[in-house]
Formats: C-alpha cells, structure tokens, sequence
C-alpha cells in the first residue's frame, strides 16, 4: 500500500471510531487497526458487545448505521468530497440493514407494520444466496426504495 492509501485507511477507521464513541447505542470499541489482515480489509474496527442479545430497538440500529458510515464520512470530510473504494462493504452492510427495517421489521412509517418480500427457502442454497419473491407492487417497491434511502441518508448526516 502507498503511504497515500495508508493515510485513506487511517481516517476511514479512524471516522467508524469517533462514531462508535459518540453515538449512545454502539457496542464498546475493542480494537482499531489498519494493518491489512485479509483479503480486501485494508483495516477495521471491532466493536464487542458487552452482553448477548436478542433483539435490537430501532436507535440501536440506526447507531450501528451510523457507524457503519462513519468511514465513508470521515473520507468525504477529509478529502474535500474525494471518497474511495474503501467504503464498499459498508455501505453493502449498511443498506441490507436498512432494507431489513423497512421491509422485515416494520420500521417505516410510510409502509406500516407490514413485511415486503416472501423468502424462497432452497434446500441447496442458504444465506447469503437466498431469494426472495417478491409480493408488492412496483408502488410499494419505489415507497421501500425511497424509505430505505432516507433512513441511510438521516443516520449519514448524524
């Protein structure tokens, strides 16, 4: 890696550290490192929760949103709007969690309390290749598209 890239990894983790200290709900920080360890991990922040849990509230979500964007921000801030490929799984992980409240677990006003989408089980795939049929109309799926990007946009702007 260049020192240039070194620098990027640095104030990504870095932005994913500072969120997790300021926000209310995040796990407590154990390690931040930016030391490539595996394959497309420049580096990371690993956040242990203090006990096991079963469920998450809606905050505590929208937290672990919020940290999950805070490298993608903290790149933006320092680099004048320049952002890079860094933040690839992020964001991945970020949307899937969105999509899952808007259309799992009824958190969207706009939907109600509704699940969207019908899982299809297939006995040779499993997670993360599972399908899902779809039983909305293409109305609702623009309303879940637009939910789901302002709840990704709300906790990126915190």
């Amino acid at each position: 890696m260049t020192p240039e890239e070194k620098e990027r990894v640095a104030v990504h983790e870095a932005g994913h550290a500072l969120v997790a200290l300021s926000v209310k709900h995040a796990d407590p920080l154990h390690r931040v490192s930016i030391i490539p360890r595996s394959i497309g991990a420049l580096g990371y922040t690993l956040q242990l929760p203090t006990q096991e849990r079963y469920l998450m509230t809606e905050p505590e979500l929208e937290d672990q949103i919020a940290v999950l964007m805070g490298g993608r921000a903290a790149e933006e801030i320092q680099y004048g709007g320049v952002v890079s490929t860094g933040a690839a799984d992020d964001l991945e992980r970020a949307s899937a969690l969105v999509r899952q409240m808007v259309t799992r677990f009824g958190m969207s006003d706009p939907l109600g309390k509704m699940t969207y989408g019908q899982p299809m089980a297939s006995p040779f795939l499993k997670s993360p290749f599972e399908m899902e049929a779809r039983n909305y109309s293409e109305r609702t799926a623009e309303t879940i598209d637009s939910e789901s990007r302002r709840i990704l946009d709300e906790n990126y702007r915190r």
